[in-house]
């Protein structure tokens, strides 16, 4: 005897429901519509909000936020069938105690900010080391970076390895001129710079005797700028007003601009080559996985989030 199938009113509602629910499936697994609306949500918080209220806009943001959520499911399914998995360890060390200490306030305002628990906020740290393992161990081992390309990228940009003229300074910075006027007085009687500056200058650099390092032109406001221009090396400013105090400084070298050569930024350029050649490979592989997906959108349910 064959028998028909019979659905109470309640198990119809139910069905509905969960069609109303689902936004996508992929690869016949359901995309509930809660989890792109938290996407849409992360996303909206980077709209200006009258630009937010335009209808156009919210049908481009809500088709990005389903993108970002179809991308990461088919990422997820890939990082498993590659076995790549994180200990509790690694993912502490990777997210470190941002619920103690003096940022634990201020972290919590920014999960409330945007919607989240901790254990949200947890499970979106393991996905992106999880995806930084994924890369390293199945993406960046099939990019490689020839010695040629990294010759060509310099002949082509070889201006973005100049070095400009710098001078290397220390500083002693108050917020007194009278003071300013008695270290002076002290540095003219021949006392040591660096141990003025640890004691008087209120820079955070004074901890490492007012060394600010080498400073190139456009570094410095116009004022300060012409007054080292002008010192030998060896030499101590007089006292200069900026709108951050009261100055006084000491030439310890000088640089000419000068090109800097192949040999010196090579390994640089290989670096920058590598990491644009693998971000690339990533995108053309999470490409490849959402072509070779079955993605089924229903664009009523994706019309009917609300975004806030």
């Amino acid at each position: 005897m064959r028998h028909r199938l019979s659905l109470t009113p309640l198990c119809l509602l139910a069905l509905v429901a969960c069609g109303r629910n689902t936004v996508a499936t992929i690869n016949d697994e359901p995309v509930d519509r809660a989890e792109v609306l938290r996407t849409v949500q992360t996303l909206a918080r980077n709209v200006d909000p009258i630009l937010l209220a335009e209808t156009t806009r919210q049908r481009t943001l809500k088709e990005e936020a389903l993108q970002h959520v179809i991308d990461a499911r088919l990422l997820q399914t890939a990082i498993a069938k590659a076995g790549i998995q994180v200990t509790d360890e690694a993912l502490a060390t990777y997210m470190g105690n941002p619920t103690e200490g003096d940022g634990a306030v201020s972290f919590a305002a920014t999960l409330q900010q945007q919607g989240l628990d901790l254990a949200d906020w947890q499970q979106r740290q393991r996905m992106r080391l999880l995806t930084d393992y994924y890369i390293e161990r199945v993406i960046a081992p099939t990019v490689t970076i020839d010695d040629a390309a990294v010759k060509t990228y310099y002949r082509e940009h070889s201006r973005d390895f100049a070095e400009a003229e710098a001078v290397h300074v220390r500083q002693i910075v108050t917020d007194q001129e009278a003071v300013a006027k008695q270290v002076y007085a002290q540095i003219l009687k021949g006392g040591n710079f660096a141990q003025l500056a640890m004691e008087y200058s209120i820079s955070p650099e004074a901890e490492v005797g007012g060394d600010l390092g080498w400073v190139e032109r456009g570094q410095f406001p116009t004022v300060i700028e012409e007054q080292c221009a002008r010192l030998s090396v060896g030499a101590v400013s007089e006292i200069v007003q900026s709108e951050y105090g009261f100055h006084i400084f000491k030439v310890l070298a000088r640089r000419p601009g000068r090109a800097r050569p192949f040999a010196e930024v090579r390994a640089e350029i290989a670096e920058r080559l590598q990491q644009e050649a693998v971000a690339a490979a990533f995108a053309a592989h999470v490409a490849t996985l959402r072509a070779e997906a079955r993605i089924e959108i229903h664009p009523e349910a994706l019309a009917r989030l609300a975004v806030k």
